[in-house]
Parts: structure tokens; C-alpha cells; sequence
């Protein structure tokens, strides 16, 4: 009977070890789970594009959503009409095809304008865009952007000339860059005097970093 009872307390005590022993390994468990949410959390990220990002302005293959200023802003602009031509197209079939038509001053400018497909520039540095002129004389082309959320900025880059019978990508820093949260139309103007009405060709419009 003493021998039974002895081995009864050795049984007991060893299940009394085994638990002690197995509680801490479950508490580990418990604290391991969090860990891993927060970690996961802390993969979510700014939505600042990294360098080389890119966003699409138009590639004149998805529909006409220009419009020639004219005379509707009572400015003196020059220009005439623009329309979506197969005449030439930088890497697709389809770009704008621009005219303007000089009132005989020494510095005119037509200006040609859309509201882009994204509005949220963020992070965005430069312009770029596929231009053609097929004139005999250079043009001077300037993109300005409208920016903020209530208009408040008028964001002109600097003009480049794109020479007679050029093709060319061209490629414009944006100079002002707080108010890229809202872009609310992007505008191409052409500047100087031209000798007579004339066209030339825009493709392929990106904001980059």
C-alpha cells in the first residue's frame, strides 16, 4: 500500500512539472502575435512616388478633351482650333494637332488647354511631352499648369523652342511645386509671332519625378 501511495505522489508531482513547465511557452505565443500585426502596420508607406515614377496627362489615344482658348478669355490668344490627327503621331497613331494664326503683333500667344486624368501631382518635378513642327521657322512651346484647390496658382514653366522641321521630346522642370495636391488644367501655349497660320503637333504628355 506504501508503495502505491508513493508512486501516486511521484505520478502527481510529475504532472504538476510537466504543467509548470508548458504555461510559459503558451504566454510566449500570446505575446508573439501582436509583434506581427504591428510589424505588418509598419509596412504601410507614404504615397510620395519614388524617383522615376510617372503619371499620364494624355497620350491622345483615348478621346479628345481639348479645347483652343481663343478668344473665350478675352486675352489675345491666337489660337485658332485644335483636333485629334493621324497626320503624325510619336509612338502611336494619334496626337493634337495645334493651330494658331498670328494678329500681326511682335509677341502673340495661342494657348490650347485640358483638365488631366490625375489630378494629384505629388511628388512630381518635371513635364514632359512629344512635340512636331513642321513649319519653316521655330515655334517657343510653354506648358503652365493651374494649380490648387481654390485656382490660386498660376504655374508657368519656362518656355523651349522646338526648331523648324523638329521632332522632339521635350522636357520642362515645374516651378512651383506646393500646390501639385490639386491640378486643375494643364495648358500648352505656343509664344512669339508667327509669320502666318500655322500648325504643329503635341503627344504623349507626362508629369515625372
Amino acid at each position: 500500500m506504501k508503495k502505491i501511495l508513493t508512486l501516486l505522489s511521484s505520478t502527481a508531482i510529475l504532472f504538476a512539472l510537466i504543467s509548470c513547465g508548458s504555461t510559459p511557452k503558451a504566454e510566449e505565443e500570446v505575446v508573439a502575435a501582436p509583434q506581427e500585426v504591428e510589424a505588418s502596420q509598419e509596412e504601410v508607406v507614404n504615397t510620395i512616388p519614388e524617383s522615376g515614377a510617372e503619371l499620364l496627362v494624355d497620350d491622345m489615344e483615348e478621346g479628345m478633351f481639348w479645347e483652343a482658348i481663343g478668344s473665350s478669355w478675352n486675352d489675345g490668344d491666337v489660337s485658332v482650333s485644335c483636333e485629334l490627327s493621324t497626320d503624325w503621331g510619336s509612338d502611336d497613331s494619334t496626337s493634337l494637332k495645334c493651330r494658331v494664326k498670328t494678329n500681326g503683333g511682335e509677341w502673340e500667344k495661342g494657348g490650347f488647354f485640358t483638365v488631366p486624368y490625375e489630378i494629384d501631382w505629388s511628388g512630381m518635378t518635371m513635364v514632359s511631352l512629344d512635340a512636331y513642327n513642321p513649319n519653316e521657322f521655330d515655334i517657343t512651346l510653354c506648358p503652365v499648369l493651374q494649380c490648387g484647390e481654390n485656382w490660386e496658382d498660376w504655374n508657368q514653366f519656362e518656355g523651349q523652342i522646338l526648331a523648324a522641321g523638329q521632332t522632339a521630346t521635350l522636357t520642362f522642370q515645374i516651378p512651383h511645386l506646393q500646390y501639385l495636391k490639386f491640378v486643375q488644367r494643364v495648358i500648352i501655349y505656343s509664344f512669339g509671332a508667327v509669320p502666318q497660320e500655322c500648325d504643329f503637333y503635341i503627344d504623349n504628355i507626362y508629369a515625372r519625378n
